[in-house]
């Protein structure tokens, strides 16, 4: 399902990337995807988290390195920016599901935020699929 109240950011696009967090939560497992410019090259990575005590726990699973441009125009075929300002209700009825949490900083410092509860904006989960594909091949750290 797909809620569509984003704010309209059509004209735009991402053009820079500094930095980029998604936490997928479930009934038994959260995961997380942190992304992480440093010019040419951004680092993808990806966690499992734990809970317990006084603070999550992050577990690296699995890291590699990609080219920024082509990171950017990923997320710019997936409509990445108009993400900003999504929020997907939990639907009436359904008990379970999946929870997202994104955070982003993009084009020279500005912040883009998106949540929801089995409900995920348009593109969601093809970037999901790119993010699992991104990071098949690579050995298991943890």
């Amino acid at each position: 399902m797909v809620a569509n109240n984003n704010k309209n950011n059509s004209s735009e696009s991402v053009t820079d990337l500094e930095r980029l967090n998604l936490r997928i939560s479930g009934m038994c497992i959260t995961d997380e995807y942190e992304l992480l410019s440093s010019g040419e090259q951004t680092e993808v990575s990806y966690y499992n988290v734990f809970y317990g005590g006084e603070q999550d726990r992050k577990v690296l699973k699995k890291r590699t390195v990609c080219d920024t441009s082509a990171v950017i125009d990923t997320l710019n075929k997936f409509n990445f920016i108009e993400w900003n300002g999504f929020y997907g209700k939990h639907p009436e009825g359904v008990l379970d599901g999946r929870m997202f949490n994104l955070t982003a900083t993009i084009n020279g410092g500005k912040g883009l935020y998106a949540s929801g509860s089995e409900n995920f904006p348009e593109n969601f989960y093809e970037f999901e699929q790119w993010l699992y594909e991104t990071l098949k091949d690579c050995e298991e750290i943890g």
